[in-house]
């Protein structure tokens, strides 16, 4: 793989667009500057980006609508191994008759079915174990990516076998009978939060298959119902458990990443800058950005100076390098900043009034994300010109991270052929 240091391109390389003065009465800014103020439209693409692949910090997975279970082996990426625990409660409010005798409980997965819902190889046979959980988790309590569940799990109490298929709508399970036993008794006595403390889910030791699978916690497939019968009863009866929205669900997520080809940029972080970039969601890998020649336009003495556009175009790699064909790539990227106290900052230009983050997702016909980055490097001038250096870092992320599966390969600022880049048009006119 190639690496090298890319070095800093000369702000004289900046090109010409267009050239005007004001005199027409449409042109922006006509009525408020004098004809002969040589007003100038440049653009440049030459500008220094430096970009690294690092680490993600943790990512806070709690009660999110999808769940990730499955494991992976990427031949780019290593191994990603993950597992999600979910509260059901008794939704339905069905009681259990007196003298009910257990029959069998039966518990479904359901998937994401409005996109896609394996991500590998799903070719493989898969077996997933389903443990009951021992301790409450506390709904208001944040959990994340790196929790560690291991001290909360108590007993296997079923496991799923299959192969996963592309029409599937759900996994189905039979759980133990004694597990439909403590339902029904802690119901009884009215002891069912502390006692059915919910259920975790991981791929098995023996049989891990080689695909992460996207759970929908709100399905009406994600459920389980214990069947019983009582003496001299004709029908057999049923009770229902389904997560709701204030149940406490959350996915966990590991990663390894030592035999991979960036495994020495994740050990240097702002060292090593690569002719490829690695994003991966999960708490998996995100991408920090510089602009240090951005200080440049604040050396315009003796004109007024006005940024129209700032946008960082970032070429996806070729599918050969990126095995993209196999392995779908990320299809929105969210910016956002970073405070030295760990603190984040959701850019405005990615927020609607909902507080939704949005970004230009990639385009599969061209290749590329499209990122607005005009309000942010507006925000890095104005900080620049009061002698300051701006409090945050930069950095890319999958816009699912806490809830997709994908991973993309972007080229980098000194990749030799299609390189990241970013475009500034401004405006100058004479003080």
């Amino acid at each position: 793989m190639k690496t090298n240091l890319i070095t800093a391109l000369a702000f004289a390389g900046t090109l010409a667009i267009a050239t005007t003065s004001c005199t027409n009465e449409d042109t922006m800014g006509a009525t408020m500057m004098p004809a002969d103020d040589d007003v100038t439209i440049l653009a440049t693409d030459t500008l220094q980006v430096k970009a690294y692949t690092e680490l993600e910090d943790t990512v806070y997975t709690g009660n999110q609508t999808y769940l990730m279970l499955g494991n992976l082996q990427d031949p780019i990426f290593g191994s990603t191994n993950c597992s999600f625990f979910a509260k059901f409660s008794n939704t339905s409010y069905s009681k259990f008759k007196e003298g009910a005798i257990i029959d069998s409980v039966v518990l479904t997965l359901g998937l994401d079915t409005n996109a896609k819902r394996f991500y590998g190889d799903s070719t493989n046979i898969c077996s997933v174990d389903v443990y009951a959980v021992t301790t409450p988790m506390d709904y208001s309590k944040r959990y994340y990516q790196t929790f560690d569940i291991s001290s909360y799990v108590g007993n296997k109490i079923g496991t799923a076998t299959f192969i996963p298929n592309v029409a599937d709508t759900a996994i189905k399970f039979t759980l133990d009978n004694e597990y439909g036993e403590l339902i029904m008794a802690a119901q009884a006595d009215t002891t069912f939060d502390e006692k059915v403390c919910g259920l975790y889910f991981k791929a098995s030791d023996d049989n891990q298959g080689n695909c992460l699978m996207k759970i929908k916690y709100n399905s009406s497939f994600t459920e389980y119902n214990v069947y019983y019968h009582c003496e001299g009863d004709e029908a057999e009866s049923s009770a229902l458990y389904s997560v709701s929205v204030t149940d406490t669900r959350f996915s966990m997520a590991e990663h390894d990443y030592s035999n991979t080809c960036f495994y020495e940029q994740l050990l240097k972080p702002s060292t090593i800058q690569d002719s490829y970039l690695y994003l991966q969601c999960l708490g998996g890998t995100r991408v920090k950005l510089e602009f240090p020649d951005i200080a440049k336009f604040n050396n315009f003495a003796d004109k007024y100076f006005i940024l129209s556009r700032a946008e960082l175009i970032l070429p996806l790699a070729d599918t050969a390098v990126s095995g993209e064909d196999e392995y779908s790539a990320i299809g929105k990227l969210a910016c956002l900043g970073l405070y030295p106290n760990g603190s984040q900052k959701y850019f405005s230009e990615f927020l609607t009034s909902s507080n939704s983050l949005i970004t230009i997702g990639r385009s599969y016909k061209s290749g590329t994300y499209n990122i607005n980055l005009t309000t942010r490097i507006k925000d890095l001038l104005d900080t620049y010109s009061l002698g300051s250096t701006p409090d945050y870092s930069i950095y890319l992320y999958p816009y699912g991270r806490a809830w997709d599966f994908e991973r993309s390969i972007i080229n980098s600022p000194s990749h030799p052929d299609k390189p990241m880049r970013l475009v500034v048009e401004y405006i100058t006119y004479n003080r």
